[in-house]
């Protein structure tokens, strides 16, 4: 059932509990007041449930409640922000599919968000979806369900992820940190402001291998790559980072998720690096990824073959032709140049994917991005294409490469479907809410209808609005998700006629 009761103004807000403590536990380090346990920590937990079918969501309250949680429901991604931030629960189960905004974006937001960002969130999705596993793992979900979701699993899933939870809130609590250390299933290691190693979970100990007297975070990887070189500023700073460490043999990955810990006064203290194996995941990615590229391959060079004889054969290099044939050829090499495209779409997608994987994020002026852009414009569109590029003073911690490749993606779509007329204005700036790209032109717009969509892989506006050939529809999708992995949040405007602007914030 839903607690209306519980969200009105005289219930007050549920969701934040209160340690309880119980004779014998120890007294923190302050030694003004003792410090909970983990499972009593758990008791009277607010599990916020996003889901559009009302069903669903009684069902988890109807397994969790026995349990002693308090849940909330949420029918939609907007009604699941509102609560999150009025709210604070102290987990999310987050489900993907849903109307207008979906799971993905709901978990970026609650990242982006100061007050959400260290929600736990658990993302709800079809047994065997591999690519909604992976994507809910890129936009920050902590962990995900399968559907059809047993009681069994259900409670145990959210036991852990509290777990996890306690252990941030008690990270200065030596002695019962190291129980909680040991229990759970994620990789934790504590570090101080400087970075010095304080704390290691057995699990964080066996994957990264670490020596038993580790002194600081640079001594942590190993054999392992894809760290950023910027953490030691990160931690100092009081940044968030979130990247993956790879082992080539035997396989290894790991997702890394790096969390400020904040004394009352907002100033940063150190830091909690979590580490969760995905190992799984990135093979089953893999192998979906080779078997594409495999097909890429094969298609690439009968494609050649029929291209090039279709040409030899309408120059009459084979002799004269007749009009029927001339028309029939004609339809063969256009049928051949869209298949062209879709093969060149997906090892450009494989391509991203791959740099999704290792992102190399580090702080990069805006005047470095602009000279980049700009010059990757005129190789790939030419010295009089029209873009103008314009940086004011800034700087964001993007994987640099990457990010220019992205907006050079935005700006080729603008001159691709803008129109014969199109300005396309490239401008890096900030403004009161913090560093902005915006990418905008004044051309034939994209209907209003399609706006909610051309972000999906494989969507594509018709082309008698457009005049362009099919593509494979990947373009714009790409660049979501290279936003989305780099902490970035793309957004679009667009007006028939008047042109379109893509805002990238941070």
């Amino acid at each position: 059932m839903r607690h209306e009761d519980a969200r009105s103004p005289s219930a007050g807000l549920p969701g934040r509990f209160t340690p309880t403590w119980g004779e014998g536990d120890r007294v923190g380090p302050s030694g003004a007041e003792p410090t909970a346990r983990a499972e009593d920590a758990q008791q009277g937990a607010c599990i916020l449930v996003v889901d559009d079918n009302a069903l669903n969501c009684e069902l988890f309250e109807a397994m969790l409640v026995p349990e002693g949680y308090r849940v909330e429901q949420a029918f939609s991604g907007p009604e699941a922000l509102a609560l999150a931030e009025r709210l604070r629960p102290d987990m999310i189960l987050l489900d993907v599919n849903m109307p207008g905004m979906d799971g993905f974006e709901v978990a970026r937001r609650l990242r982006a968000g100061e007050s959400t960002r260290l929600i736990p969130i658990v993302m709800v999705t079809a047994l065997g979806d591999l690519d909604h596993r992976v994507r809910g793992l890129e936009a920050g979900a902590d962990d995900y369900l399968a559907k059809p979701v047993s009681q069994a699993e259900l409670v145990a899933r959210v036991q852990s992820t509290l777990r996890l939870t306690y252990l941030h809130r008690q990270v200065d609590e030596r002695q019962k940190l190291e129980l909680v250390l040991g229990d759970v299933s994620d990789g934790i290691l504590i570090l101080d402001a400087q970075g010095r190693v304080r704390e290691v979970s057995p699990s964080a100990r066996r994957w990264l291998e670490l020596p038993r007297d580790v002194q600081h975070l640079t001594e942590a990887w190993g054999r392992l790559e894809g760290a950023p070189d910027d953490l030691d500023l990160a931690i100092r700073r009081g940044e968030a980072r979130d990247f993956v460490l790879e082992r080539s043999e035997p396989p290894l990955f790991l997702r890394a998720s790096l969390r400020p810990v904040r004394d009352p006064q907002g100033n940063a203290t150190g830091a909690v690096l979590s580490v969760r194996d995905v190992t799984r995941e990135r093979l089953e990615h893999k192998l979906q990824q080779d078997v594409l590229s495999l097909m890429s391959h094969k298609l690439r060079t009968p494609l050649t073959v029929v291209t090039s004889w279709t040409e030899v054969l309408l120059e009459g290099g084979c002799g004269e032709l007749q009009e029927p044939q001339k028309q029939a050829l004609g339809a063969i090499a256009g049928a051949a140049t869209q298949l062209r495209a879709v093969v060149d779409g997906i090892f450009t997608h494989m391509e991203w994917t791959r740099r999704l994987q290792h992102l190399k994020r580090r702080r990069v002026g805006f005047a470095a991005i602009a000279a980049e852009l700009q010059s990757k414009v005129h190789q790939h569109l030419g010295e009089k294409a029209p873009v103008t590029v314009k940086a004011a003073e800034g700087e964001i911690v993007v994987d640099h490469g990457l990010f220019v490749d992205a907006l050079l993606e935005l700006v080729r779509n603008a001159v691709k479907f803008g129109g014969p007329a199109v300005q396309v204005h490239v401008h890096l700036h900030r403004d009161a809410q913090g560093p902005v790209v915006e990418v905008s032109d004044n051309g034939l717009g994209i209907p209003a209808e399609h706006l909610e969509r051309i972000f999906e892989r494989f969507y594509q506006v018709e082309p008698e609005f457009t005049g362009q050939i099919h593509g494979l529809g990947l373009g714009l999708s790409m660049v979501k998700r290279a936003m989305d992995g780099m902490g970035a949040v793309l957004s679009v405007h667009s007006q028939l006629q008047r042109g379109t602007r893509f805002t990238i914030r941070f």
